[in-house]
């Protein structure tokens, strides 16, 4: 029997929250890196813990929400969930749809909830979205999460999983120490802006637009070396902080660890010594070590897609390490029937007709 469970908003980083989270994990969920320690790390008075409780008051399951101001209208808000999915929110006797369609509720001035779907597994992950859609929201075909993405398996051995490269891929893991470089983990104020200045360059050699990274609270949420982990390339030689030479950020997600955010220094100092491939090599390990199963790549382009493309070179990196490739998300919006959702898409009609935005 489907039930209809009792939804509450609290916020993130408070008992009631990260008693939820140890308990939800205490019954074998995996529960995302957003819901557990990014949400306390990053503005966390822009986050909510939704809360889905049975009859007997007993937690059923939960999701955090981000909830910021909306540049249409003063006082709207935008709400934002990552990854939600997976068996956390697929339980049989639960309707996923309805938990989020009642979450708005509680939102005063929402205009637009956006849900990031993330499953591995077809059925499950259809099944979900159907919920969704049946609950009043809209798929989007245009999402900014990826839906592609390549996993590694770790249920094997270092040695086994590093024989499973190609000998170049060795060679190229192998390269970085051999050159006199070596990975450490970042810490100290230092690197704060030479971490954004990597993250920046990387993206303007693509032509690409940086996405809006908080350093500060990267760096906080890795440095109890539990929810994440923030590896950097130091180059012998170099004063601080130009001894950084490139950087990955990785987060744990229970059974899975997401590849988020790499950069690295193009320069005639390093030459061609390919500095990424130890990092993510660095990853895998500590993945294991965090007793995760798989590794998620972040995404990658089709296999065929032109070479012109700007995230060509990236998606062949990836590549190189699996063949593995999975379908994973979708993008679904709830946009409820008040005076701010309204108010918000008339003023975008009105700026997209007089030409001030290009969608």
């Amino acid at each position: 029997m489907i039930q209809s469970p009792r939804i509450f908003l609290i916020n993130c980083g408070s008992e009631t929250h990260l008693s939820d989270v140890a308990l939800l994990r205490d019954v074998g969920f995996a529960v995302p890196h957003q819901y557990s320690s990014w949400c306390v790390k990053s503005q966390p008075s822009t986050w909510k813990w939704c809360r889905a409780i049975d009859e007997r008051d007993q937690l059923i399951t939960g999701f955090a929400i981000k909830i910021e101001k909306s540049g249409a209208i003063p006082g709207g808000k935008i709400a934002h969930i990552e990854r939600f999915g997976r068996v956390l929110h697929a339980q049989p006797d639960i309707d996923p749809g309805y938990m989020l369609q009642q979450s708005t509720k509680g939102i005063p001035g929402l205009e637009r909830l956006v849900v990031e779907i993330f499953d591995e597994d077809e059925a499950r992950r259809e099944s979900i979205i159907r919920s969704i859609e049946l609950a009043g929201a809209r798929r989007q075909h245009l999402a900014r999460q990826y839906s592609r993405t390549l996993f590694v398996d770790l249920r094997e051995s270092d040695e086994q999983l590093l024989a499973s490269f190609d000998r170049s891929t060795r060679r190229d893991i192998a390269a970085t120490e051999k050159h006199g470089g070596f990975v450490h983990p970042v810490d100290g104020p230092q690197y704060i802006k030479r971490l954004k200045s990597l993250h920046d360059e990387s993206f303007q050699r693509t032509g690409g637009t940086p996405p809006s990274v908080d350093i500060d609270a990267m760096m906080r949420d890795a440095a109890d070396k539990q929810g994440s982990v923030l590896l950097g390339v130091f180059w012998p030689g170099k004063s601080s902080p130009e001894d950084l030479v490139a950087f990955a950020w990785a987060r744990l997600h229970g059974d899975i660890v997401s590849y988020d955010i790499g950069a690295s220094e193009r320069s005639e100092e390093i030459g061609r010594t390919p500095l990424s491939y130890v990092l993510l090599w660095e990853i895998f390990r500590w993945a294991r070590r965090r007793n995760a199963l798989w590794v998620d790549l972040g995404g990658v382009i089709a296999a065929d897609e032109s070479p012109d493309h700007p995230l060509h070179g990236i998606s062949a990196f990836k590549r190189r390490f699996s063949k593995d490739q999975r379908t994973v998300g979708a993008e679904l919006w709830f946009e409820p029937l008040n005076i701010f959702s309204l108010m918000a898409n008339t003023n975008r009609w009105l700026a997209r007709r007089f030409g001030l935005l290009k969608s």
